[in-house]
């Protein structure tokens, strides 16, 4: 709970794939409450799902049933990093996540390319690893994934409201964990790639960018943000409702 009198804007931002339907939603509750200029947003969707709202903007961050990042999407990624990093400590960022996140939200660390990143999400991919450890991975080379989101944003306090797609729910995988400190260290993502005899199948730059993160301890994100992450909708939601209903 927040008093709004002691609040100065609301940014949403966010991505996912149930995103234009959070948006829509949050939208409407926060205007029937504050006054409009107080409430402004981007958030990345897939291209079928872009529509006008009043005050957040939907951004057409690939296209329709391609589940891989795009330059689009790095883009607006670039655009909801320079706004939680306009905020002031009055301010509330509210992020929004579902399903899709991962590759809707991308901005890889100047080190490699976009082209790199996608070539070690197929390399993987490809050789059958499960989500987890694609975010792994995925998680050291993003500027904004495994807290680094949350570490960006110049709010005091930043709520995440998040639809999980993981079986489990955990905040660090669902989207790659984007407000959420993931555990993981670059020798934890040149392990899984060893393991699975990847080394020698990806980019010259990021095996480099990964060798000389080793040991350096600043795989792990840090925010001064007060967190808040809620799940607001998952399966383990769903499948209790189904049963309330059927009881």
């Amino acid at each position: 709970r927040f008093d709004l009198n002691q609040i100065g804007r609301i940014e949403i931002v966010g991505a996912g794939k149930a995103g234009a339907g959070m948006a829509a939603g949050l939208e409407a509750a926060l205007l029937s409450r504050v006054d409009e200029h107080r409430v402004s947003g981007w958030v990345n969707v897939p291209a079928d799902c872009v529509r006008p709202l009043r005050r957040i903007h939907l951004h057409a961050a690939r296209p329709a049933g391609l589940n891989e990042p795009t330059e689009q999407g790095v883009e607006g990624t670039r655009e909801i990093l320079r706004r939680v990093q306009s905020l002031a400590p009055t301010d509330v960022c509210i992020v929004l996540l579902s399903g899709g996140a991962s590759a809707l939200l991308c901005s890889p660390v100047p080190e490699i390319t976009l082209a790199d990143k996608l070539a070690v999400t197929r390399a993987l991919a490809g050789d059958g690893a499960p989500i987890q450890e694609l975010n792994l991975v995925r998680t050291q080379l993003s500027q904004v994934k495994g807290g680094r989101l949350a570490a960006a944003c110049r709010a005091a306090r930043l709520v995440g409201l998040v639809i999980s797609d993981v079986v489990g729910d955990p905040l660090d995988i669902i989207g790659s964990g984007p407000t959420t400190a993931s555990p993981s260290r670059a020798e934890l993502a040149l392990k899984i790639l060893s393991d699975r005899g990847l080394l020698s199948k990806i980019p010259e730059r990021v095996l480099t960018f990964l060798q000389l993160k080793c040991g350096d301890g600043s795989s792990i994100a840090t925010t001064a943000c007060e967190v808040m992450n809620t799940i607001v909708g998952s399966n383990r939601i769903v499948l209790q409702a189904a049963a309330d209903k059927a009881i």
